[in-house]
């Protein structure tokens, strides 16, 4: 009887043990779950912080750019003014006022093409957050990552790295599609195709990849492209390395002077800087020496030195 007892305690005694063991694993399992569910619920927070944060700043960055469009309807009103004025100018004999009325032009073309690169950078830029919002929704073996990336996305300092071809400045482009009528890629995705005259006549080769110096002649943001030129690059490069001669061919004159081509850039030399035996002159090729340069190259002056 006794034996049987004893064995009855221990029995229970193992059986009050293996309980207390799977009650403890099953309070390990429950807070386990509580810690998943916890964190579950942490990390939709963040996601769901992150979603409104970039919808948010979407909105922000939309309303900037239409803000900018704003201006620039302002900005083109004004300019056709200075145009109408401009044409009435050239009925008067006073040449400091048709300068001036160049320059207001000047201006507000420089003013208009800032404003374009501006309002395109701003495309640019609400084009990468809808590509974070996008990741937000897609699925990823690291969506913490997609989260804290969307979380960090500083609006002010992408749009400042933007980088926009803008007209009148030197920017490199990668060449594609050398054999077939090359093309460049600039930044911001934006595409450069050479100017006709280049189209024409290319000067030179160039391999897949290779980066070359170009001239922005002109951007049109609304399709994502710009015409450029090589040679005016290579021109104002020189320039300032300091080559100030330059030999060309006269392709017009009128009573203020002529005008003479050095290799894809016209250099306009007055009548006072000109011999008066070869201002008769139809045509012929000449050197001259620069004088002034425009970083636009809108105006280029110079002086005749044979």
């Amino acid at each position: 009887t006794e034996g049987i007892v004893n064995q009855s305690v221990t029995q229970k005694n193992e059986g009050m043990a293996e309980a207390a063991k799977l009650k403890r694993k099953a309070v390990k399992w429950a807070a386990k779950e509580e810690r998943a569910k916890l964190q579950a619920d942490a990390e939709h927070k963040e996601w769901i912080l992150a979603r409104d944060g970039i919808r948010e700043m979407i909105e922000a960055a939309k309303a900037e750019r239409r803000s900018l469009y704003d201006v620039l309807s302002c900005l083109r009103e004004e300019r056709q003014k200075i145009g109408v004025r401009l044409q009435d100018a050239k009925k008067i004999e006073d040449r400091f006022g048709k300068r001036r009325i160049r320059e207001a032009l000047y201006e507000y073309d420089e003013a208009l093409d800032k404003k374009y690169a501006d309002a395109y950078r701003w495309k640019a830029v609400i084009d990468q957050m809808y590509i974070l919002k996008d990741d937000l929704y897609g699925s990823s073996t690291n969506p913490a990552a997609r989260i804290k990336a969307a979380r960090r996305f500083d609006v002010e300092s992408t749009f400042e790295a933007t980088d926009v071809p803008i007209r009148g400045h030197v920017v490199a482009g990668i060449v594609h599609a050398p054999k077939r009528g090359p093309w460049f890629q600039l930044d911001s995705s934006i595409r450069g195709h050479l100017i006709r005259r280049e189209q024409d006549r290319p000067s030179q080769t160039w391999s897949k990849g290779e980066r070359v110096r170009l001239f922005v002649e002109g951007a049109d943001y609304r399709n994502g492209t710009a015409v450029v030129s090589v040679a005016k690059a290579q021109f104002l490069d020189a320039w300032e390395a300091g080559k100030t001669t330059w030999t060309g061919r006269i392709i017009g004159k009128n009573a203020g002077g002529v005008r003479v081509d050095v290799g894809g850039t016209v250099v306009f030399v007055p009548r006072s800087k000109t011999p008066t035996t070869w201002i008769e002159l139809p045509q012929g090729t000449v050197t001259v020496e620069l004088i002034e340069v425009d970083r636009r190259l809108r105006t280029v002056v110079g002086r005749v030195i044979a």
